[in-house]
């Protein structure tokens, strides 16, 4: 079974990587994230992967902002 984990990748939600990852790599087949085309055109590849996935998790995480 593939799995889509879409998470900020950014030092803030470093966490998500150590902590889930691992923890269910036992479970699942395999975890699939768009970091590998991290600062390339996001939308359609992240969409092919996550077409191309059983399912999908996702992170919604805190974002400080600019002012």
């Amino acid at each position: 079974m593939n799995i889509f984990v879409g998470y900020g990748y950014n030092a803030r939600d470093r966490w998500i990587r150590r902590s889930c990852f691992s923890a269910h790599r036992s479970i699942w087949h395999k975890l699939i994230t768009g970091k590998e085309i991290f600062g390339q055109q996001l939308d359609e590849g992240v969409r092919t992967l996550i077409r191309d996935s059983d399912a999908l998790i996702g992170f919604a995480t805190r974002r400080e902002w600019a002012e």
